[in-house]
């Protein structure tokens, strides 16, 4: 099987280019909010339908959590993975306790 070669990129039959990309924050932050708008849905407006207010605070400090251990100095090369699937965890359980909810399981 060969390479395919890339189609040069013509505007009259492909039409004008797509946007560039909303600017990316910086390196080791995350904001929700912003990412919820990205795909055109209001952080309130998506989340809301699933997770209770208690819920939703909670992922809020999971986020101010990230920033702020993201900002500390003389950091451990494994720690920030180690923090990210840590807080990965934990909104898997949030998310479970959404869909326990929808399904009437648990």
């Amino acid at each position: 099987m060969g390479v395919r070669q890339a189609v040069p990129y013509d505007p009259v039959k492909h039409g004008p280019p797509p946007p560039p990309p909303p600017p990316r924050p910086a390196r080791g932050t995350v904001n929700v909010a912003a990412a919820s708008e990205v795909v055109g849905l209001g952080r309130e407006h998506h989340m809301a339908r699933v997770l209770v207010e208690s819920e939703m605070a909670i992922l809020s400090h999971l986020v101010d959590a990230w920033n702020i251990w993201t900002s500390l100095p003389d950091r451990h090369p494994d720690e920030l993975n180690e923090v990210r699937l840590s807080i990965h965890r934990l909104q898997d359980i949030l998310a479970s306790r959404a869909v326990w909810r929808m399904t009437g399981t648990k």
